[in-house]
């Protein structure tokens, strides 16, 4: 995996180690959870992924969303206030990490980075759990908000296990109904997030052409993103691409993606 994300940032010249500042941690330890997460330790100066790693392109896709959110942490200039190092729009941390994320809906990108030859069978199950993922979080958000009004209630439950049967399919135990459910809307947060990457990912290919994960000036363009830290907010983000806050984006990249 480590050999892909590196093949991939030397076409683009984006410096996966800012400068030195973002270190991959490998070590194998008790308890570590598999797969890969930003944590800021130090802000610019010291910013770790931690990697255990897994097998298969939701592995790789986890990696890829470490980088972004560890990217943004790193980027801001030392003597930048603490909110910008520290602090974001709730949404910016999950759109950094699906802007990456969603390179392995491209399947030029997956062959000639990831040297993978899938079967389309193969890419259409890629995209097709990126949209479980997106439709989970919209549930999510659904059932939060109603948890958000009326508390960890009855109802507020019966609305969760209803939306996430609709969103996916398949039926979330009792017992589990309000477990994700966020008061604060977190899951809101993250397809939000999603839509701004979506947006972002759809503004690149326009500028740069379909292949600019490969095109250094948009290396540049997406190294300005980082370079802020967490002080812009989405809807500020979105209009600088010339776009206001919107689903389309997300849902028009994963259903080409899925057809």
């Amino acid at each position: 995996m480590l050999r892909t994300c590196r093949r991939w940032a030397e076409q683009l010249r984006l410096d996966l180690g800012a400068g030195g500042h973002v270190r991959i941690d490998e070590d194998d330890r008790p308890a570590k959870p598999l797969g890969a997460r930003a944590v800021p330790v130090d802000p610019p100066h010291d910013v770790r992924i931690c990697l255990l790693p897994a097998v298969g392109p939701g592995a790789l896709r986890d990696l890829f969303a470490a980088i972004g959110p560890a990217l943004l942490r790193a980027g801001p200039p030392p003597d930048a206030p603490p909110e910008d190092l520290w602090l974001s729009d709730g949404g910016l941390d999950h759109a950094c990490e699906a802007l990456f994320a969603f390179l392995l809906l491209d399947p030029r990108w997956t062959k000639r980075c990831a040297q993978a030859d899938l079967s389309r069978d193969d890419e259409r199950a890629i995209a097709v759990a990126h949209l479980f993922d997106a439709r989970i979080l919209a549930a999510g958000a659904l059932a939060s908000r109603e948890a958000h009004v009326s508390g960890f209630s009855g109802r507020a439950g019966a609305l969760s296990r209803d939306l996430f049967q609709r969103a996916c399919g398949a039926a979330l135990p009792t017992g589990l109904a309000v477990r994700d459910l966020d008061p604060w809307l977190e899951p809101f947060a993250g397809l939000r997030g999603r839509a701004f990457a979506a947006s972002a990912y759809r503004d690149l290919r326009e500028r740069f052409d379909e292949d600019f994960w490969r095109n250094p000036r948009a290396g540049a363009a997406i190294q300005g993103l980082f370079a802020r830290g967490g002080r812009p907010t989405l809807r500020e983000l979105w209009s600088e691409i010339g776009g206001a806050p919107s689903l389309d984006p997300l849902a028009a990249l994963l259903l080409d993606a899925c057809a």
